[in-house]
């Protein structure tokens, strides 16, 4: 458990640790020929350096400049988020509270219409499964 400054940059600095499902210790090859598979990469689930390619391309609209006229709108979504998850009394600190906040942030900054999220949102999970899973999400969805 992580729950400190100094220990959070000792383990986001440390380069036995990886964000990459391809490296979770797992020797199941199928499992790896199916991560390999993927349709596209997410800059959530890659090590440097292919995180740091992705994370110049979307640094420009990152800057303080561009968010500082969304910080009141941030902070909002975020204080939302938490107090939905402690009326909830429970929680998933990522699924519930860090995902949908970076999520929607991300829309507010390139600036992605609320009504079209949703499908935005679809497009994000599908865009880094497998041409399978992806057919095996949409046909559930469709039932």
């Amino acid at each position: 458990m992580v729950d400190g400054f100094d220990e959070a940059v000792a383990v986001l600095s440390d380069r036995r640790l990886s964000n990459d499902p391809a490296h979770d210790g797992s020797t199941d090859s199928a499992s790896a020929a199916h991560l390999s598979q993927r349709r596209g990469i997410s800059m959530q689930e890659c090590d440097a350096p292919q995180h740091n390619r992705l994370r110049r391309a979307v640094a420009a609209a990152l800057t303080q400049r561009n968010c500082t006229p969304h910080l009141e709108q941030m902070k909002t979504r975020a204080a939302s988020r938490f107090d939905a998850l402690l009326t909830h009394g429970a929680g998933d600190l990522v699924a519930d509270f860090i995902l949908p906040v970076v999520f929607e942030v991300i829309c507010d900054l390139v600036g992605v219409p609320e009504a079209d999220r949703a499908q935005v949102h679809v497009w994000s999970d599908d865009s880094t499964l497998s041409d399978l899973e992806t057919r095996d999400r949409k046909s559930t969805r469709l039932n």
